[in-house]
């Protein structure tokens, strides 16, 4: 739920950039197209603007770091919790780990034993056959 709130500021962040920037293009055109007396005050009344659009704009761009800071701060925090887990967990995994060593020689000790076993097997028929 948190992400799709996250996902509608990032659209409503570029669609304010695209109508900033759609703004400052038409009033380019309007202003630089235009060789009349009042060409001055309209190319002032442009750079104006352009300050505007770039207040917004790094306005916007401080909000989004400030966001990203935020999600860092959060993966930070995730990540500490899941090392502190995987330090509660070591003692029994390392557990496991001596129960599969044990467990893999007890198994070589029955291959062994069965081994043997069918020697005493084929030794007793031996002696019985006699």
């Amino acid at each position: 739920m948190v992400a799709m709130g996250k996902q509608c500021m990032i659209s409503s962040t570029a669609s304010m950039f695209s109508s900033l920037w759609r703004k400052r293009q038409n009033l380019s055109l309007t202003c630089y197209g235009n060789e009349e007396p009042s060409s001055s005050f309209n190319n002032h009344r442009a750079t104006s603007e352009d300050y505007k659009l770039l207040e917004n704009m790094n306005k916007l761009t401080s909000l989004k770091y400030l966001e990203m800071k935020d999600i860092a701060i959060n993966i930070s925090r995730n990540l500490k919790d899941l090392n502190q887990k995987y330090a509660d967990l070591q003692p029994y995994l390392e557990q496991i780990n001596l129960i599969e060593e044990q467990v893999a020689a007890l198994e070589q000790a029955a291959y062994k034993l069965d081994a043997y076993s069918k020697k005493l097997e084929a030794k007793y028929k031996k002696l019985e056959k006699r």
